[in-house]
């Protein structure tokens, strides 16, 4: 276990909170943070000393240990990014890393953004499908939503995006959430998928 000491929390929409942590912990892309009682936090960003981590429900009262859980990713070039809410902070991790996600495909209830419409084509995708996320889009990855109620989001499930996203296009697929998102892609996915669990 390494010592953690908080530097502050931000309530985000959707149920996220995101909490910055002072710790010699060193995550990389993939990986997550457990704390002493063993509560996982997804990380969303590290380095020089300081780990984000974005936590998509309730969160510990104070965290003063964390330890590094998980394996880190290594992703081949254009890769598809499929994440759910707990895969999300992860995702926003590797999209920074040397190899980021050609196309990022989200499942979520509720957003920690507001979606907006995507600067990229994606042809493997219904043209209509244009719901966003911002985060992604600013650093250049193309990316589409499973998100109810919105109308320029896919209207059916995420592992139903994903096998539109790949058929007769095979390429490699990550998942980065908890276990029952990975199990629904890897039903409906021909071919190998990387899957890289999450606490959530």
């Amino acid at each position: 276990m390494h010592a953690a000491t908080e530097a502050g929390r931000t309530d985000h929409p959707g149920g996220f909170t995101e909490i910055r942590l002072t710790t010699e912990a060193a995550p990389r892309p993939g990986q997550y943070l457990t704390t002493e009682d063993g509560t996982g936090l997804p990380v969303m960003a590290a380095g020089n000393g300081e780990v984000r981590v974005l936590v998509p429900g309730p969160v510990p009262s104070a965290i003063t240990a964390v330890a590094v859980a998980g394996e880190a990713l290594a992703p081949e070039p254009s890769w598809l990014a499929v994440a759910d809410a707990a895969g999300l902070a992860p995702l926003l991790f590797a999209a920074s890393g040397e190899v980021p996600p050609g196309l990022a495909l989200l499942g979520l209830d509720e957003a920690p953004f507001t979606p907006r419409p995507s600067r990229f084509l994606t042809p493997e995708l219904p043209a209509h499908l244009i719901a966003a996320a911002p985060l992604l889009e600013d650093r250049g990855i193309a990316s589409r939503l499973a998100l109810p109620d919105h109308p320029a989001a896919w209207e059916g499930t995420l592992a139903e995006l994903v096998a539109t996203a790949v058929a007769g296009r095979p390429r490699p697929v990550v998942v980065l959430g908890r276990p029952a998102t990975i199990a629904a892609v890897e039903a409906v996915v021909e071919g190998p998928i990387t899957g890289v669990p999450q606490p959530g």
